[in-house]
């Protein structure tokens, strides 16, 4: 072999490990990307659900005092009607 085959042959299999190594570090971001962004939609899907069980009691709290409400308007009702039956 002549050298400069031999140089040849080196420049290919060193650009070649460099391609490797390149495309082992490119994959290693886009891992760590992809990991940060799940932990960042986990967290804000813990933090949606924790606003959404709020909301959701505070739908029960309002359901629970119209419902308070409404019984007392039944009762004012009444009471008022006793008294306008009431010569």
């Amino acid at each position: 072999m002549t050298l400069k085959a031999k140089r040849l042959i080196v420049s290919v299999v060193s650009l070649s490990l460099l391609i490797n190594v390149l495309s082992a570090v490119y994959i290693a971001q886009i891992k760590n990307n992809q990991e940060a962004l799940n932990k960042s939609y986990q967290s804000q899907i813990v933090e949606l659900k924790k606003d959404n069980k709020d909301l959701q009691d505070k739908v029960t709290d309002y359901q629970d005092k119209y419902y308070d409400y409404y019984e007392y308007s039944i009762e004012l009702e009444q009471q008022m009607g006793v008294y306008r039956n009431e010569p």
